[in-house]
């Protein structure tokens, strides 16, 4: 525990030398912040955050009495989700193929969204048109593509620098020696992952907080096949630790393909590449419609989209996505230490 306590301060003290890192941190708060900022200008120019973001996020719910007459337009909300339903399901044994799957995969949306909704009618959970915590959210998930490249060309350097300065030339036989050194620098680059993440989610909730009311109320959505509640502040913390977990299947990404070329260039572009494009492709792992998403790297970037209840994460479970990023995180640092191993 010793060396690997030393090797993780020789790596912060590398890391921690360059003068850009401070300002990539100032860049990710200003960022974040501006985020919250826009938010609360879309929230005063009255926009429907229900209908705007409907495909990203399941809308705040709030214990409130009737206002507006929002139980007669639930209900009637309710009559069309159930029209609609039985006229698909006329439609379907007319098809087959790709138009099938289509259709069956309507099906489970509206069926989603007629579970939330006779939730909130029956305990009398008045929809909500905007939040700060519904907007700390989404602050979240635009910000985890710039987090995730910036902490990639810090990690390329931390996993393919040493080899591209020609520092690493000691042969080093133990393997627990070895394993110590590669644990170094895999957990200096997670948590510096982490701490981007930690700094983007704290300025989107100062920004939040100070630009728009504070809201709690109770947070609504359909997970795993079932109705989901809990009180926003924990919903939200939740969504923060996935995006650490996204974070940190970017640092093992990178691990190893940093050790794999040896180019804190490649290592980087490609890393990137990869991330963000997984996580643009990731929601989609919902229309495989498939319990085992550990063997494609698009579906291992999905994490907050079944957790957000978006209309792609109908067919992937939470657990399942769960699954994807521990079974990628670890064959990513394995390959990493493999590639590591080979010279030193």
């Amino acid at each position: 525990m010793g060396k690997l306590l030393r090797a993780m301060k020789a790596e912060q003290r590398k890391l921690w030398s360059k003068g850009s890192l401070l300002g990539c941190f100032v860049l990710v708060f200003v960022l974040s912040f501006a985020l919250s900022f826009m938010c609360s200008v879309v929230k005063e120019s009255g926009a429907d955050a229900d209908g705007l973001f409907s495909n990203v996020h399941a809308a705040a719910a709030f214990s409130e009495p009737d206002n507006e007459g929002w139980r007669e337009k639930t209900k009637a909300k309710l009559e069309g989700y159930e029209k609609e339903i039985e006229a698909i399901a006329l439609e379907i044994p007319e098809t087959s193929g790709t138009q099938k799957a289509v259709l069956e995969h309507r099906i489970t949306q509206l069926s989603r969204d007629q579970a939330v909704a006779q939730y909130r009618l029956d305990n009398n959970l008045v929809i909500w048109d905007w939040s700060s915590s519904y907007s700390l959210i989404l602050c979240l998930w635009l910000m985890i593509p710039v987090v995730a490249v910036i902490t990639i060309i810090y990690a390329s350097d931390i996993f393919a620098g040493e080899f591209v300065r020609g520092t690493v030339r000691v042969i080093i036989s133990r393997p627990a020696t070895r394993i110590k050194l590669y644990a170094a620098k895999l957990l200096t680059a997670l948590l510096l992952g982490v701490l981007f993440m930690g700094v983007a989610y704290a300025a989107a909730g100062i920004g939040c907080g100070v630009l728009m009311e504070p809201s709690g109320g109770e947070y609504v959505g359909y997970i795993n096949g079932r109705i989901y509640t809990s009180d926003w502040g924990m919903h939200v913390f939740t969504v923060f630790l996935c995006c650490c977990g996204m974070v940190a299947v970017c640092v093992a990404l990178c691990a190893a393909v940093g050790n794999m070329t040896r180019s804190r260039g490649i290592s980087g572009i490609c890393s990137a590449v990869l991330a963000v494009g997984g996580m643009s492709v990731g929601p989609l792992a919902g229309l495989v419609d498939s319990g085992v998403l550990g063997v494609a790297l698009p579906f291992c970037f999905d994490l907050t989209v079944p957790l957000c209840a978006s209309p792609y994460g109908n067919g992937c479970s939470f657990i399942s996505c769960v699954i994807s990023v521990a079974v990628h995180f670890l064959v990513f640092s394995y390959l990493g230490y493999s590639s590591f191993r080979r010279d030193i």
